[in-house]
């Protein structure tokens, strides 16, 4: 397939963070650095910094083929994957994974340039605080799909359904993707350990190439990873123990670089001595993640010194002075009534009681009229126990009614009771039927056996 030589828009950003999404068209872009020296845009600034990191569009004299991975079987997902990305980084792009499927036996694994850039929180430029945070998706389209097969015993295969990009190649050492997966927790102590012994960024490049072949690292990264030991100083999650890290890692090379080392002759990619501007443009991936107290001068003035984590205030113990043991409480006693309470308690009951508005009442009436109010009362309760008096003659000499009630209840429970157990009897059966076939099953195999063992023999039919 041969090389594109669509130049990138300029909205690409040189350095973004990459991180695999599981979101359709939301996968982050990935980080990219040019390593050789010359002109770059940086986002939607104009400016030119020589010797700084470029964007996709930087000047480069290799022509990538951008050819997509090959199709196959793997054995699991991370084969697949760790091909597929092995593959784009030796033919000048990277991948991310886009979206899993419901099922997690798809994946689609597509360009980190891959979709358009989304503007979900709706900035206009007059809105928009972080100026000149670009994206770096350009609407490539690039993607490949993997899928487990279970009737292959559960192998994956990788199959390519779009193979075309809309943007130039790159060097893996500009791509993110393809530095983190050379680096590791090795790579930040030792970066962290020279941090300590005061070595600048571009002479900590270099050892760290040299102490581990293959690596990939930049100024950018070795910045980045400061900013995340200063931080963890700071909320103190970092530990000051470097007594294992000299026991996993050979450190003979340190001898081989002199303090006033500078670094190797191809420093120039490295952006060393080029000046503030391109030093601060190589340093400068991310405000956020980048502690500006960090940047300085590569040629001039040493690296900040390793921050320190605050001192904790220790507490004098002082010895407590014996105490004395803590007063009883007197017992309870429960208290006695005295006749004075009672005889007020009498008193306020007697005043509520001549307050009430019947009780006025009944005061303002004359005699005449209380005698008429006792009459009523006494009449009123007569008629209330005749009535009940002859409802309860009616209910003994008319019975039938109450104890037809109860035959019908005595019915329904002994037919409720008649079929529980004819469901318990139908139960039963059932369980004989199938033992009976069970037995006749059995009986069967045995006249099966006794045939296959007596084929000749008469009598056995």
């Amino acid at each position: 397939m041969g090389s594109l030589t669509t130049s990138a828009p300029p909205h690409l950003a040189p350095s973004l963070s990459t991180h695999a999404s599981h979101n359709t068209s939301t996968s982050s872009g990935v980080g990219l650095e040019h390593g050789s020296g010359g002109n770059h845009s940086r986002g939607n600034n104009g400016g030119n910094n020589n010797g700084g990191g470029g964007g996709v569009g930087g000047s480069s004299n290799v022509e990538w083929d951008m050819a997509p991975p090959p199709e196959g079987m793997y054995p699991s997902k991370d084969a697949l994957l760790q091909a597929a990305q092995n593959h784009a980084a030796q033919h000048g792009y990277a991948l991310s994974i886009n979206n899993y499927w419901k099922t997690q036996q798809r994946v689609k694994i597509a360009c980190v340039c891959y979709g358009t850039p989304k503007n979900t929180r709706r900035l206009t430029d007059a809105t928009r605080v972080r100026k000149g945070r670009g994206s770096l998706k350009t609407g490539c389209r690039m993607w490949v799909e993997g899928k487990m097969l279970p009737n292959e015993g559960d192998r994956w295969r990788l199959t390519v359904k779009e193979p075309r990009h809309n943007h130039p190649g790159v060097e893996a050492e500009r791509l993110s993707v393809h530095r983190k997966r050379t680096q590791g927790e090795a790579v930040e102590r030792w970066i962290r350990r020279l941090w300590k012994e005061n070595k600048k960024a571009n002479e900590t490049v270099d050892i760290l190439k040299c102490k581990f072949p293959g690596v990939r690292i930049t100024l950018r990264d070795v910045y980045n990873a400061r900013a995340k030991i200063t931080r963890k100083i700071k909320e103190g999650a970092d530990s000051d123990d470097d007594d294992d890290l000299g026991a996993n890692v050979d450190d003979s090379h340190m001898n081989e670089f002199p303090s006033g080392f500078v670094g190797s002759d191809d420093d120039d990619d490295l952006g060393a001595g080029t000046g503030d501007d391109a030093f601060r443009a190589a340093a400068s991936e991310d405000a956020s993640m980048l502690d500006p107290a960090l940047v300085g001068d590569a040629a001039g003035p040493p690296s900040p010194p390793f921050p320190q984590a605050p001192p904790q205030k220790q507490q004098q113990q002082q010895p407590r002075p014996p105490q004395a043991p803590p007063p009883q409480p007197p017992p309870l006693q429960s208290p006695q009534p005295s006749h004075s309470n009672q005889h007020q308690h009498q008193q306020q009951h007697q005043r509520q009681h001549q307050q009430h508005p019947q009780h006025q009442q009944h005061q303002n009436q004359s005699q005449p009229q209380r005698q008429q109010q006792h009459r009523q009362r006494h009449q009123q309760r007569q008629q209330h126990q005749q009535q009940q008096q002859v409802q309860m003659n009616q209910r003994e000499s008319n019975p039938s009614q109450d104890q037809e009630v109860a035959r019908l209840r005595a019915e329904v429970s002994r037919l409720q009771g008649m079929q529980n157990d004819q469901a318990l009897q139908i139960g039963r059966l059932q369980i004989e039927n199938e033992g009976l076939k069970f037995e006749k099953e059995r009986l069967q195999n045995e006249v099966v056996k006794l045939r296959l063992q007596h084929g000749g023999v008469p009598g056995i039919s």
